[in-house]
């Protein structure tokens, strides 16, 4: 397995480091501590070397699945926050099947999760010269 890192780490988050307000408002939320996803984090799951049931690891990659025209099999998970430190921050991250081989990545900007999805698969095309 090749790792590829676009960006050193991800903030994502995670039910258990979110407390809703009394009224249980949607819009009303704290976060309280920020989840690093890495590249280790992810090969494992791909791997399906979790702590978790293998058929719950092999049901989060097939809501990772992407629909796209390329000669590899992308899997992903995008998203945004506006709590990064230089105001908002956006990540893409997943994993890549071609052929025999496999490789996982790790996208971080400080904009939106879209364009961090954007320059990955920017990326990706090139190294696999689609």
């Amino acid at each position: 397995m090749l790792v590829i890192t676009f960006a050193y780490t991800i903030q994502a988050r995670t039910t258990e480091d979110v407390k809703t307000e009394e009224t249980q408002d949607i819009n009303k939320i704290e976060v309280k501590n920020p989840l690093t996803i890495t590249t280790d984090f992810l090969e494992k799951l791909y791997k399906e070397d979790l702590p978790f049931d293998n058929n719950i690891m092999r049901t989060v990659k097939r809501m990772m699945a992407q629909e796209n025209d390329t000669p590899y099999v992308l899997y992903g998970k995008k998203g945004s926050s506006p709590d990064g430190p230089d105001g908002q921050v956006g990540w893409y991250v997943g994993f890549v099947e071609n052929g025999d081989d496999s490789y996982v990545f790790v996208t971080n900007i400080d904009d939106t999760g879209l364009n961090a999805k954007d320059i990955t698969l920017d990326i990706l095309n090139k190294h696999f010269k689609q």
